[in-house]
């Protein structure tokens, strides 16, 4: 996506919140899985330097990946919800009876992301299930790819 912005002249701004391509230290590790990591690593730097503007939600992604004009990068750390933004367990059921009253209506949902078990898509997945089983439809629009998306996209329907 980077080079076909560079080659139109689009401003693209990139959002890099992890890096699954490098290794985890204390593992054991494969040739192939070093070879494909330095190759990441190397294109993944390009598109971080020639973005117009990089969000980073840690500073060591920053450090490592930008190595050109930083003043096009930025640090937003990943935010959590706070205690008072949430609702209580009676709060949430009255809110789910409200959603899941008789209607032809498919339940919508969007997964934007890695569709990966680290990123709890395991918990939207089992959810989903639940719905199933009270007969409730759900339509699952996912923009997105990883180790679990061939799942998702059995669900989605």
């Amino acid at each position: 996506m980077a080079p076909i912005a560079l080659i139109q002249g689009t401003f693209y701004v990139l959002a890099v919140e992890s890096a699954p391509w490098r290794l985890a230290p204390g593992t054991t590790i494969k040739i192939k899985d070093k070879i494909i990591a330095y190759l990441s690593e190397i294109v993944n730097r390009w598109c971080v330097n020639n973005a117009n503007l990089t969000i980073f939600t840690q500073s060591q992604y920053q450090q490592s990946l930008l190595t050109k004009r930083q003043e096009r990068g930025h640090v937003i750390h990943a935010s959590w919800i706070d205690e008072e933004n949430i609702i209580s367990e009676a709060d949430v059921e009255e809110i789910w009876h409200k959603k899941l009253s008789p209607s032809t209506q498919k339940q919508k949902l969007l997964l934007v992301g890695r569709v990966e078990s680290s990123k709890s898509v395991l918990v939207l997945l089992e959810e989903i299930k639940i719905l199933e089983k009270k007969n409730i439809a759900v339509n699952l629009d996912i923009l997105g790819d990883g180790t679990l998306l061939s799942e998702c996209k059995r669900l989605s329907n």
